[in-house]
């Protein structure tokens, strides 16, 4: 069990006046967290609606000069945040589970992802569902999602990645 919610900026390089902005937008909670050379990471705050913070990333993300990622999970409910968001855009945007609709896909916008198709897409997770599923018509909807990587909002398939897992791909600083 656990959980985190930490906001990860892609960039070796340190930005001048990056605290204020954190703060700014995310309130004085946001604390500054592990670095690598890819990576500056914030953690402390709190969010009450996933589903409707992209536009807050996409704000912060106009005022720095590299990718913005989001990234949260609660384990005990499998609840799962991730947006990408770079020049003031949301890139892709991924809620599962985080609001009313528990154990579905609240939010999926954008591209996938290349950690997309190893972490969630994988041929063991559609043999699995393709096992399972109650009808000819409902197999040929999971058989056509796993060819274009296609997530919609209330959408139950396929289940969000491991976060360990999904930290580790991305190589996050100090996950753990």
């Amino acid at each position: 069990m656990g959980g985190m919610n930490s906001l990860y900026l892609e960039t070796g390089a340190e930005i001048a006046g990056l605290d204020a902005l954190v703060t700014q937008h995310f309130g004085p909670l946001a604390v500054k967290g592990p670095s690598s050379a890819r990576y500056q990471s914030f953690s402390g705050w709190f969010v009450k609606n996933y589903a409707g913070f992209g536009a807050t990333l996409a704000a912060f993300s106009a005022q720095v000069p590299c990718d913005v990622v989001l990234f949260a999970y609660q384990s005990t409910v499998d609840a799962f945040a991730f947006f990408r968001c770079r020049g003031g855009t949301v890139v892709r945007a991924l809620v599962f589970g985080c609001g009313d609709a528990e154990g579905e896909w609240e939010l999926a916008e954008g591209a996938p992802e290349e950690w997309e198709l190893p972490m969630m897409f994988s041929e063991a997770e559609l043999t699995g569902l393709l096992e399972y599923a109650e009808s000819d018509a409902e197999r040929e909807l999971l058989r056509a999602r796993w060819e274009t990587l296609a997530l919609e909002a209330g959408d139950f398939s396929p289940r969000p990645p491991d976060p360990h897992g999904l930290a580790a791909y991305l190589e996050f600083p100090d996950y753990g």
